[in-house]
């Protein structure tokens, strides 16, 4: 928050931090959503579970690939 904030000014910094909350809300409260919908439309509790397990997994390589990408290249800039 203090990276957004920062960056805002003293009348911009409720909408900022509302937009963020917002945000941050949809992206908690969409996917129980959707797991919920699935497991009511399939039945199969089990395989919407695997199934989200393996999202969070590819979101969480994914992330992790970005972060060792975005990191090689502050040092290379670092060392230059």
């Amino acid at each position: 928050m203090r990276t957004v904030l920062a960056n805002a000014t003293p009348a911009q910094r409720a909408g900022v931090l509302s937009v963020l909350f917002v945000i941050a809300y949809v992206a908690m409260g969409l996917p129980a959503v959707v797991a919920g919908w699935a497991t009511a439309r399939t039945g199969n509790l089990t395989a919407v579970a695997y199934g989200f397990g393996a999202a969070v997994l590819a979101l969480a390589l994914m992330a992790w690939r970005v972060s060792a990408s975005s990191s090689s290249d502050a040092e290379l800039r670092v060392l230059e």
